[in-house]
Protein backbone atom coordinates (compact mmCIF):
# COMPACT_ATOMS: atom_id res chain seq x y z
CA UNK A 1 0.00 0.00 0.00
CA UNK A 2 0.99 3.43 -1.30
CA UNK A 3 0.08 6.91 0.17
CA UNK A 4 -1.14 9.22 -2.73
CA UNK A 5 -0.18 13.01 -3.00
CA UNK A 6 -3.08 13.94 -0.69
CA UNK A 7 -2.18 11.57 2.05
CA UNK A 8 -4.77 8.74 0.76
CA UNK A 9 -3.66 5.17 0.41
CA UNK A 10 -4.24 3.24 -2.85
CA UNK A 11 -3.42 -0.56 -3.46
CA UNK A 12 -1.03 -1.44 -6.64
CA UNK A 13 -1.86 -4.56 -8.22
CA UNK A 14 1.89 -5.94 -9.38
CA UNK A 15 0.75 -9.76 -9.41
CA UNK A 16 -2.14 -8.98 -11.49
CA UNK A 17 0.15 -8.11 -14.92
CA UNK A 18 2.44 -10.39 -13.64
CA UNK A 19 -0.82 -12.84 -13.86
CA UNK A 20 -1.65 -12.55 -16.77
CA UNK A 21 2.05 -12.62 -18.28
CA UNK A 22 2.84 -15.86 -17.12
CA UNK A 23 -0.26 -17.20 -18.36
CA UNK A 24 0.68 -16.08 -21.91
CA UNK A 25 3.84 -17.45 -21.79
CA UNK A 26 2.58 -20.63 -20.77
CA UNK A 27 0.26 -20.55 -23.49
CA UNK A 28 3.31 -19.73 -25.80
CA UNK A 29 5.19 -22.22 -24.38
CA UNK A 30 2.59 -24.78 -24.73
CA UNK A 31 2.01 -24.70 -28.54
CA UNK A 32 5.56 -24.43 -29.28
CA UNK A 33 5.88 -27.81 -27.43
CA UNK A 34 3.16 -29.69 -29.40
CA UNK A 35 4.20 -28.03 -32.51
CA UNK A 36 8.20 -29.71 -31.77
CA UNK A 37 6.78 -32.62 -30.33
CA UNK A 38 4.69 -33.32 -33.93
CA UNK A 39 7.88 -32.48 -35.77
CA UNK A 40 10.05 -34.58 -33.52
CA UNK A 41 7.82 -37.32 -34.17
CA UNK A 42 7.96 -37.11 -37.92
CA UNK A 43 11.46 -37.16 -37.74
CA UNK A 44 11.79 -40.09 -35.99
CA UNK A 45 8.85 -41.92 -38.19
CA UNK A 46 11.20 -40.84 -41.17
CA UNK A 47 14.06 -42.02 -39.69
CA UNK A 48 12.69 -45.70 -39.64
CA UNK A 49 11.03 -45.77 -42.75
CA UNK A 50 15.21 -44.61 -43.83
CA UNK A 51 16.32 -47.39 -42.32
CA UNK A 52 14.00 -49.74 -43.49
CA UNK A 53 14.74 -48.80 -47.24
CA UNK A 54 18.62 -49.57 -46.36
CA UNK A 55 18.03 -52.76 -45.25
CA UNK A 56 16.19 -53.72 -48.42
CA UNK A 57 18.40 -51.98 -50.74
CA UNK A 58 21.62 -53.89 -48.54
CA UNK A 59 19.04 -57.08 -49.07
CA UNK A 60 19.38 -56.74 -52.92
CA UNK A 61 22.75 -55.40 -53.36
CA UNK A 62 23.29 -59.08 -51.62
CA UNK A 63 20.98 -60.61 -54.34
CA UNK A 64 22.99 -59.20 -57.15
CA UNK A 65 26.42 -60.06 -55.63
CA UNK A 66 25.30 -63.63 -55.65
CA UNK A 67 24.36 -63.73 -59.02
CA UNK A 68 27.34 -61.71 -60.35
CA UNK A 69 29.70 -64.22 -58.46
CA UNK A 70 27.80 -67.36 -59.00
CA UNK A 71 26.14 -66.61 -62.51
CA UNK A 72 23.28 -69.04 -61.82
CA UNK A 73 19.55 -68.18 -59.35
CA UNK A 74 19.37 -69.42 -56.39
CA UNK A 75 17.34 -72.24 -55.58
CA UNK A 76 13.84 -71.92 -54.70
CA UNK A 77 12.54 -72.91 -50.96
CA UNK A 78 13.51 -75.92 -49.77
CA UNK A 79 10.88 -76.86 -47.70
CA UNK A 80 8.36 -76.88 -50.41
CA UNK A 81 6.10 -74.59 -48.66
CA UNK A 82 6.15 -71.90 -51.48
CA UNK A 83 6.90 -72.02 -54.99
CA UNK A 84 8.31 -68.39 -55.38
CA UNK A 85 10.39 -67.15 -52.39
CA UNK A 86 14.27 -68.42 -53.35
CA UNK A 87 16.05 -70.05 -50.37
CA UNK A 88 17.68 -67.35 -48.62
CA UNK A 89 19.87 -69.56 -46.87
CA UNK A 90 22.09 -69.21 -50.34
CA UNK A 91 23.01 -66.06 -49.65
CA UNK A 92 24.80 -66.76 -46.22
CA UNK A 93 26.29 -70.41 -47.26
CA UNK A 94 26.61 -72.23 -50.39
CA UNK A 95 28.37 -74.91 -52.43
CA UNK A 96 27.13 -73.24 -55.16
CA UNK A 97 30.47 -72.76 -57.60
CA UNK A 98 32.03 -69.37 -57.58
CA UNK A 99 30.12 -68.62 -54.22
CA UNK A 100 32.08 -65.65 -52.04
CA UNK A 101 29.26 -64.98 -49.59
CA UNK A 102 27.92 -64.95 -46.77
CA UNK A 103 26.21 -61.75 -48.69
CA UNK A 104 24.26 -60.64 -46.32
CA UNK A 105 24.10 -60.47 -42.55
CA UNK A 106 20.21 -60.88 -42.19
CA UNK A 107 19.62 -63.99 -40.19
CA UNK A 108 17.28 -66.65 -41.68
CA UNK A 109 14.00 -67.37 -39.94
CA UNK A 110 14.54 -70.76 -37.83
CA UNK A 111 10.73 -70.75 -37.65
CA UNK A 112 7.52 -69.42 -38.71
CA UNK A 113 8.49 -68.32 -42.09
CA UNK A 114 11.64 -70.61 -42.59
CA UNK A 115 12.46 -69.34 -46.14
CA UNK A 116 12.32 -65.95 -45.24
CA UNK A 117 14.83 -63.53 -43.01
CA UNK A 118 14.00 -62.34 -39.13
CA UNK A 119 14.20 -59.15 -39.05
CA UNK A 120 14.27 -58.23 -35.47
CA UNK A 121 16.43 -55.53 -36.11
CA UNK A 122 14.52 -53.66 -38.54
CA UNK A 123 12.92 -50.74 -37.55
CA UNK A 124 9.01 -51.01 -38.27
CA UNK A 125 7.10 -53.32 -36.92
CA UNK A 126 7.14 -56.06 -40.08
CA UNK A 127 7.85 -59.76 -38.97
CA UNK A 128 9.97 -61.34 -41.32
CA UNK A 129 11.76 -60.22 -44.58
CA UNK A 130 12.05 -62.97 -47.98
CA UNK A 131 13.01 -62.16 -51.48
CA UNK A 132 10.63 -63.56 -54.00
CA UNK A 133 11.19 -65.13 -58.14
CA UNK A 134 7.63 -64.12 -59.38
CA UNK A 135 5.57 -62.23 -61.92
CA UNK A 136 4.05 -59.56 -60.07
CA UNK A 137 0.82 -57.44 -60.62
CA UNK A 138 2.19 -54.04 -59.27
CA UNK A 139 -1.63 -52.23 -59.55
CA UNK A 140 -2.76 -55.19 -56.76
CA UNK A 141 0.22 -57.06 -55.77
CA UNK A 142 -1.43 -60.89 -57.53
CA UNK A 143 1.74 -62.60 -58.30
CA UNK A 144 2.30 -65.64 -60.83
CA UNK A 145 4.90 -67.79 -60.18
CA UNK A 146 7.55 -67.91 -63.01
CA UNK A 147 11.05 -69.23 -62.91
CA UNK A 148 12.13 -67.68 -66.96
CA UNK A 149 10.95 -65.31 -69.47
CA UNK A 150 11.60 -61.22 -69.72
CA UNK A 151 8.80 -60.40 -67.18
CA UNK A 152 10.31 -62.61 -64.05
CA UNK A 153 11.91 -60.49 -61.42
CA UNK A 154 13.25 -60.77 -57.81
CA UNK A 155 11.28 -58.97 -55.74
CA UNK A 156 12.40 -57.59 -51.96
CA UNK A 157 9.47 -58.22 -49.43
CA UNK A 158 9.01 -56.90 -46.05
CA UNK A 159 5.96 -58.36 -44.45
CA UNK A 160 3.41 -57.88 -41.15
CA UNK A 161 3.63 -53.92 -41.11
CA UNK A 162 1.00 -51.67 -40.43
CA UNK A 163 -0.95 -50.42 -43.31
CA UNK A 164 0.36 -46.70 -42.70
CA UNK A 165 4.13 -48.00 -42.32
CA UNK A 166 3.09 -50.10 -45.53
CA UNK A 167 2.17 -47.32 -47.50
CA UNK A 168 4.69 -44.64 -45.95
CA UNK A 169 7.58 -47.63 -47.23
CA UNK A 170 6.09 -47.13 -50.49
CA UNK A 171 6.25 -43.55 -50.82
CA UNK A 172 9.43 -43.58 -50.48
CA UNK A 173 11.13 -46.24 -52.46
CA UNK A 174 9.04 -44.92 -55.14
CA UNK A 175 7.92 -46.38 -58.35
CA UNK A 176 9.54 -49.63 -57.66
CA UNK A 177 7.43 -50.46 -54.84
CA UNK A 178 3.80 -51.45 -54.27
CA UNK A 179 1.50 -53.46 -51.62
CA UNK A 180 -0.25 -56.90 -51.58
CA UNK A 181 -3.81 -57.13 -51.70
CA UNK A 182 -3.79 -56.53 -47.65
CA UNK A 183 -1.63 -53.50 -47.71
CA UNK A 184 0.59 -54.94 -45.49
CA UNK A 185 3.53 -56.54 -47.28
CA UNK A 186 5.67 -54.49 -49.47
CA UNK A 187 7.11 -55.31 -52.50
CA UNK A 188 10.53 -53.72 -53.77
CA UNK A 189 10.91 -54.98 -57.53
CA UNK A 190 14.81 -56.17 -57.60
CA UNK A 191 16.82 -57.62 -60.61
CA UNK A 192 15.41 -59.59 -63.66
CA UNK A 193 16.27 -63.61 -62.75
CA UNK A 194 18.89 -64.91 -65.11
CA UNK A 195 17.46 -68.18 -66.22
CA UNK A 196 16.14 -67.56 -69.89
Amino acid sequence: MKKGANGSCRYVKRGAMFGLDARIALVIFGALSVISGAALYSAIQEARVVSVVVSMNELEKSLESYLLDTGVDPEMDRTGTTTYIIEVRELVESTVSGWKGPYTSETPCETGNANGFSVPNWAMSGTWASIDRALYDESDGSKTDCSVGPNCFYYIRYAGLTESEANALVEKLGDKAFTNSSNTHVLYKSVPVLAR
